[in-house]
């Protein structure tokens, strides 16, 4: 059996993730007779807590009889305070399944995140939440930990202008496509910073930033984003695999990043100084 499937196996069959004006709920597998109850509580507490749920399918082939049962009762609990819940990620299988149920006046479908969110008439494309910044936040910490042996702290996360600069010398930069949004993730670097983690990822001493050290941006950026990734398509969020690159120069600036909001989490090191931002567009 793979890892990832490993790791399916050994979580928890179902999993509630709040995020910024929605709920989350994860199902994996089937529900087990043991933590139904736990189950049954945890639909009690949506019912009361959340407007909008969007009920993740990516793992189910097929929508077990417990979970659909489940599922009616919340849905028609939800119907008369007009609250909505969303199936994504549905396949083919579990659609005809449910279609089969005839419950459609109860749940809604949607291939995506973004479109549920549609339905909700949320515009989730132009805000970042905590949520969203924690992944990349802890990414960064354990890639710099393990590869580096760099002990890093982030600073207060804060917003920055579309047409702002970005800071330092060197910026690893990769896009960002989700089901939920679009836009970049540029981690930039002093170069005196830069050069002193590549120097402790590497074994040697670099002094100056040559094309080949230049590549070492988008490697960290790539690692981290890979981390953060995993954690958010946990939460639905269905970000794409995409290919970093490398800008430079000092007050370089990044085309391709969007035109929408941008926030910034600045950390400190012993090596100095380094920035994340996550750039949405419009």
């Amino acid at each position: 059996m793979s890892s990832n499937a490993d790791e399916l196996v050994s979580k928890k069959p179902f999993q509630v993730l709040p995020s910024d004006g929605y709920t989350t709920l994860k199902l994996i597998g089937t529900l087990p007779y043991e933590v139904g109850k736990e189950f049954t509580e945890a639909l009690a507490q949506l019912v009361t807590s959340s407007t909008f749920i969007v009920v993740n399918c990516e793992h189910l082939n097929g929508l077990p009889a417990a979970w659909l049962r489940s599922l009616t009762q919340l849905a028609t609990q939800l119907k008369p305070s007009d609250k909505k819940i969303c199936l994504i990620m549905v396949k083919p299988e579990l659609k005809k399944a449910v279609e089969a149920q005839s419950v459609q006046n109860l749940v809604h479908i949607a291939g995506t995140l973004k479109e549920a969110l549609s339905l909700f008439g949320m515009n989730k494309a132009r805000t970042v939440d905590v949520n969203f910044i924690k992944p990349f936040v802890m990414g960064a910490q354990n890639v710099l930990k393990i590869q580096a042996s760099t002990e890093s702290k982030p600073g207060k996360p804060y917003s920055a202008h579309s047409r702002d600069k970005f800071p330092g010398d060197i910026s690893g930069v990769i896009g960002l496509v989700s089901d939920a949004f679009t836009g970049a993730v540029v981690i930039s670097f002093p170069g005196e910073t830069f050069l002193k983690i590549m120097s402790r990822m590497l074994g040697e001493e670099f002094k100056v930033l040559t094309p080949e050290i230049q590549d070492g941006a988008g490697e960290l950026t790539n690692i981290i984003f890979g981390q953060a990734k995993i954690a958010l398509n946990e939460s639905g969020y269905g970000i794409k695999t995409a290919i970093p690159s490398v800008v430079s120069g000092p007050g370089h600036s990044i085309s391709g990043t969007g035109q929408g909001p941008r926030v910034v989490i600045p950390f400190e090191t012993d090596c100095g100084q380094f920035f994340i931002q996550i750039c949405l567009s419009d």
